[in-house]
């Protein structure tokens, strides 16, 4: 098999293995008891359960192909400590050789945190401004839904998508529509968008978890 083709592989199965792993750990939670809780504090408690999930005598065998880190300090080239940036939650696919990683920025969604803020330069603008350094052309974005549902954000998400097309990067043919990755999902949705630094475009797989009470 020709390493392109492995590469490929490796980053399929990342990108699914990542989000099961998100839902198996979400499903674990009580959503309800974060209504209020700021987003650190949810994406702390979230893979506090999935690493506990990954390490248990019963996980399946794919679990140990993988690392779970919280809050990642990610190494850009002539930045200082201080100045690197740290992603919410990176997961690791441990191969021979150079080690794809998934990358998942968490924003909350409420009445006061709006859509803009998700989509803003602390939220997707971290991937599509370069920000967020990435092993491969593919990302993730956690929507916490603290009020109404997850049909209502993903209009709004879809209407300021449509809306300012240039200011969030978005490609022609990248708008935001539903994707199935897990079927543990019911409301993950995929855009794609141009990315400062990369001659090519990035994918970003959108997931909303409800956390109201």
């Amino acid at each position: 098999m020709a390493g392109r083709e492995r590469q490929d592989i490796y980053r399929r199965s990342l990108r699914k293995h990542a989000h099961d792993l998100i839902a198996l750990g979400y499903q674990e939670l009580r959503a309800e008891d974060f209504s209020r809780n700021e987003e650190p504090e949810i994406t702390r408690r979230l893979v506090r359960v999935m690493r506990e999930i990954t390490e248990r005598d019963s996980s399946p065998p794919w679990m140990a192909q993988y690392s779970i880190q919280p809050e990642s300090t990610l190494d850009v080239p002539g930045k200082r400590a201080k100045e690197l940036p740290r992603v919410d939650i990176e997961v690791e696919r441990v191969v021979h050789g150079i080690r794809p990683r998934f990358r998942f920025e968490a924003k909350r969604l409420s009445k006061n945190h709006k859509v803009g803020l998700y989509l803003g330069t602390d939220g997707l603008g971290c991937f599509t401004s370069g920000k967020y350094p990435l092993t491969h052309p593919e990302a993730g974005m956690l929507g916490y839904v603290q009020n109404q549902d997850e049909e209502t954000w993903a209009e709004k998400i879809k209407e300021a998508l449509r809306k300012s097309p240039a200011r969030y990067s978005v490609t022609d043919d990248g708008q935001w529509r539903q994707h199935s990755i897990t079927s543990r999902f019911k409301y993950t949705y995929c855009s794609k968008h141009s990315c400062s630094g990369r001659e090519e475009d990035i994918t970003v797989f959108h997931t909303l978890l409800r956390f109201c009470a």
